[in-house]
């Protein structure tokens, strides 16, 4: 149950009073802190901070006309679970979610704002399809697919092209394996030390071309993905810049923002429990 108050209770509905006992007492205590948990819950799901969820849920559990029943809440004849009624038109409103729609609403549509947002947009777009199209190429060229991620296009393409640098790298490979081979049976050493020396040295060699191409590869990766952060942090900070001049030219033309009521306080919550006699008893608990 919950502390720092009174629970108070009149029949509705039906005839007979008598009080409640004990497990009575404790069940309205579980409703209501379902209740007040699961609407909270929803409300910090919508971006309300966790420190005054539980306060502003109290606020809109209170409100008048809201009632609290086992399997939810019922609003002006609506009808809600407690999770639901997080995302009702009355939690919007006094938890400020609808005074922050209509103002970003209001800051989007402004046209200064939009004007500018289209130009910053144009930017980015410029920049990154150019890093789109060198990171399509650099990748075709080497011919791994393994670099095209999710591309399966760009994979198929890269592991088809005849010339990249992957094939040229496995044609140096085979190459240098067959000189080793003509070499040993000329030399009458192909079953000897000297054959074993001449594979590991071209292994070696070969080793080494494919980690310099794949470093190579894997620079400029990262070099195009730093560059495409950096375009659009560009597009974020210009984008707040927008918005904040959007905000002042509004307030300058006399259109101030929307806010959430002030002034609020909990009121006592009213629950609806099904009794044992005709009718239904609605409890008023007293914060």
């Amino acid at each position: 149950m919950p502390t720092g108050g009174q629970w108070s209770d009149y029949q509705e509905g039906g005839s007979g009073g008598g009080g409640y006992h004990q497990k009575k007492h404790m069940r309205r205590g579980k409703v209501f802190n379902r209740a007040l948990q699961q609407v909270a819950a929803g409300l910090e799901k919508r971006g309300i901070d966790a420190a005054v969820s539980g306060h502003m849920a109290k606020l809109i559990l209170s409100r008048p006309g809201v009632v609290i029943t086992p399997k939810g809440v019922r609003y002006h004849d609506k009808k809600f679970t407690y999770g639901a009624f997080a995302h009702s038109p009355l939690a919007s409103l006094i938890s400020g979610i609808r005074a922050k729609k209509q103002n970003q609403a209001a800051l989007e549509s402004e046209p200064g704002y939009m004007q500018a947002l289209a130009e910053l947009g144009l930017q980015r777009d410029l920049q990154t399809a150019g890093l789109a199209e060198q990171r399509s190429r650099s990748i075709l060229d080497f011919g791994d697919p393994l670099f095209a991620g999710r591309n399966r296009l760009l994979g198929a393409q890269a592991a088809a092209n005849p010339f990249s640098t992957a094939r040229l790298l496995e044609r140096a490979r085979d190459q240098s394996y067959r000189q080793v081979t003509d070499t040993a049976n000329r030399a009458g050493t192909l079953f000897g030390g000297g054959y074993q020396s001449g594979r590991q040295e071209a292994e070696r060699v070969s080793g080494a071309r494919q980690f310099d191409a794949t470093r190579s590869l894997e620079d400029l990766l990262t070099s195009l993905d730093r560059q495409k952060a950096q375009a659009q942090q560009i597009y974020q900070v210009g984008k707040s810049g927008a918005l904040q001049g959007a905000s002042q030219r509004l307030l300058a033309a006399g259109i101030h923002s929307a806010k959430a009521p002030t002034g609020l306080k909990v009121r006592p919550f009213e629950l609806r429990l099904p009794w044992r006699r005709p009718g239904h008893r609605v409890v008023s608990y007293a914060p």
